[in-house]
């Protein structure tokens, strides 16, 4: 995506801030109570350095108006102007896992960007997927900043809301005759997937060998205990289904950023 995100800087601003001191205070005595400390190091001076700056954390209520889901790794929130912004991270916080912290680290990679690129290529997506916006943040004892990531790097990235805003429903792809079986369209659906997954699979073989057009390509690091079908589940988890409920219809979203990459061999290594 391209144009000026300043309003979406500001909205994240304003959606972390609204609780920010209170939820990184009791977090911050969390953090007093429970850590181990080095000996002879002042636990206040650690744990401010690990909540403040570049390397901080930020909190986010699940009652948020802004929350949207989380999956494995990630959070998402809604914007406006039919955006989301996903978190490259987080962990509950709170006896009932009410609230997500999120730290700084790790981030996002550039390899999420150059993904988009060869999906619109090789897939022949039409309407093109839009390439993620990189943002940051710093945080400090009286609020939280945003700013543009920096090198295709981001604590979170802005999407386009596939809910388009809640009208619509969006789920993973687990089992595909049960979930293609919710939509009128959905035999059709289904040639479409497997036609992208075999693509992708093949892809995936030639870029892990020697390489193909120049391209590498890699797993995240949650799927390759899986073996040789690490693969193939990224590239399966790598999809979402839309589903229009007043139709009826689904469609097929490449919506996963993180499963899966496709970079430049001139990226270098993405572990």
């Amino acid at each position: 995506m391209e144009g000026d995100f300043t309003p979406q800087l500001r909205a994240l601003e304003e959606i972390f801030n609204s609780h920010y001191r209170d939820l990184r205070s009791a977090y911050r005595q969390q953090c007093m109570e429970k850590c181990d400390f080095p000996a002879g190091s002042d636990p206040d001076v650690v744990v401010d350095e690990a909540l403040n700056g570049v390397n901080g954390v930020v909190f986010l209520p699940t009652s948020s108006p802004a929350y949207m889901t989380r999956g494995y790794k990630q959070a998402v929130l809604r914007l406006a102007g039919g955006l989301a912004c996903k978190s490259a991270n987080y962990m509950e916080f709170g006896e009932s896992g009410d609230t997500l912290a999120i730290w700084s680290a790790p981030k996002h990679r550039p390899h999420a960007s150059d993904t988009v690129g060869v999906l619109n290529r090789v897939l022949k997506l039409d309407p093109p997927l839009k390439a993620p916006v990189m943002v940051d943040f710093e945080a400090y004892g009286d609020g939280v900043t945003f700013r543009p990531g920096e090198d295709g790097f981001g604590t979170f990235m802005i999407v386009p809301d596939l809910t388009e805003g809640g009208r619509l429903s969006v789920t993973d792809i687990l089992n595909p005759d049960g979930d293609f079986g919710r939509v009128i369209n959905g035999h059709v659906l289904r040639t479409v997937y497997e036609g992208y997954v075999d693509t992708l699979n093949r892809l995936y073989t030639q870029c892990t060998g020697t390489g193909v057009d120049g391209l590498m390509a890699d797993v995240d690091s949650h799927f390759k205990g899986k073996g040789p079908e690490g693969a193939d589940d990224a590239i399966r988890r790598l999809f979402f289904l839309q589903i229009d409920p007043q139709s009826g219809t689904g469609r097929i979203i490449p919506g996963d950023h993180n499963n899966v990459y496709f970079y430049p061999r001139e990226r270098g290594d993405l572990h």
